[in-house]
């Protein structure tokens, strides 16, 4: 992990990995959140800077859902009886819960890639994110699963979770 970084608030820094085999395209969210206030997106290791994190799926359907719709609960909930470990959040949930599920990992994302069309080539699409941390959940015996809590499973509610986490960049690798 040469090219690990910490990102995050001080005293509870993540360690970030950057997707150096991906083309990214940053999405317009700069002063669309928090009434315009951009700490979220800090790289300094300031209190309010939100840890980076990755979301891998597939398919143009879903991809333009996410980015028309937000982020949703899936039904894959492996780890949602898991014993939450993050330091931040422990108080206020025992368990990790119902979420959105993303990673510091991004081959572990990409591996979610199902792919997606453009141009007639063929690419795997991952979301880069950026991660509440007093809303994020890690589960005990996992480093790789990090989960956002939020709707219960099969919930048609329309909650947003862009207080919890929020796409910034686009990556793609053509396969």
């Amino acid at each position: 992990m040469g090219n690990s970084q910490k990102r995050g608030p001080p005293k509870y820094l993540k360690d970030y990995i950057p997707p150096l085999k991906f083309k990214g395209y940053g999405l317009k969210v700069s002063k669309v959140y928090d009434n315009g206030n951009d700490t979220w997106l800090s790289m300094d290791n300031i209190e309010g800077e939100w840890y980076i994190a990755y979301h891998g799926t597939g398919g143009n359907e879903i991809v333009n859902k996410i980015m028309n719709e937000g982020f949703k609960a899936g039904e894959g909930q492996v780890y949602k009886n898991a014993d939450n470990i993050n330091p931040l959040t422990k108080n206020i949930m025992e368990k990790c819960g119902v979420g959105v599920y993303c990673t510091p990992q991004i081959d572990e994302a990409e591996s979610y890639s199902g792919g997606v069309e453009f141009n007639r080539k063929s690419y795997k699409l991952v979301f880069m994110c950026r991660v509440n941390p007093y809303k994020v959940r890690f589960a005990k015996g996992s480093n790789d699963y990090w989960i956002v809590s939020g709707d219960q499973i099969g919930s048609q509610s329309s909650k947003k979770y862009d207080d919890e986490i929020r796409p910034y960049r686009i990556l793609l690798r053509e396969y």
